[in-house]
C-alpha cells in the first residue's frame, strides 16, 4: 500500500476534504430522496382523500334519490337504508360494536360499583307531595316561664324613653 503523503501532486490536507465533499453529497442525495418519498406520499394520501369524498358524495346522492323514491311512493320497503349501512366495507364505522361492549361492560361496572345514576338537578326543590308533607314538621315551642323573653319593639320604646328622663 502507498502512502498519499509520497503519491506526487497531492497535497497532505485534500483527501480529508475530498472524502468530506462525498459525504455531504451523499447525505443530500439521501435528503432529497426523502424529500421525494414525502412528496409522493403526500400526493397519494390527496387522492385516497378525493376518491373517499367522491364516493361519500355519490352515495349520500343515492341514498336521497331512494328516500325521494319512498315518498313518492315509488318504493314501499325501507332495504336501502340497511343495504347503505353494510356497502362500505373498512370503514371506521363498522368498528364500533367492540367498543360499544367495552362502553356497556364499563357503565355496567360503576353501575354496580355506584349505583345507577338517577336524576341529578332539582333534588332540592320542593314538590306537590312535599310541601303536604307536616309529619316532620314540630309548632316552635313556648318560651318557659323561667327564660326571659325579649319585650316587644313598642315596649323596648317606652323603656328606652323612661330611661333619658
Amino acid at each position: 500500500m502507498i502512502h498519499f503523503s509520497a503519491m506526487p501532486g497531492i497535497k497532505p490536507g485534500t483527501l480529508g476534504s475530498v472524502r468530506e465533499n462525498l459525504q455531504k453529497k451523499q447525505f443530500e442525495e439521501a435528503r432529497s430522496e426523502k424529500a421525494k418519498k414525502q412528496r409522493q406520499l403526500r400526493k397519494m394520501g390527496k387522492q385516497i382523500q378525493v376518491q373517499t369524498k367522491l364516493r361519500r358524495e355519490s352515495e349520500k346522492k343515492q341514498l336521497a334519490e331512494e328516500v325521494k323514491k319512498y315518498r313518492k311512493g315509488l318504493r314501499t320497503d325501507l332495504d336501502f337504508l340497511e343495504d347503505s349501512k353494510k356497502q362500505r366495507p373498512g370503514v371506521a364505522g363498522q368498528n364500533k360494536l367492540p367498543a360499544k361492549n367495552k362502553t356497556q361492560a364499563k357503565r355496567q361496572y360503576k353501575d354496580k360499583k355506584f349505583g345507577f345514576g338517577g336524576k341529578k338537578r332539582g333534588l332540592k326543590t320542593n314538590t306537590k307531595e312535599s310541601s303536604a308533607d307536616f309529619a316532620d314538621y314540630r309548632h316552635p315551642k313556648k318560651p318557659m316561664k323561667g327564660q326571659q323573653q325579649r319585650p316587644g319593639k313598642s315596649k323596648r320604646m317606652k323603656m328606652s324613653s323612661k330611661k333619658r328622663r
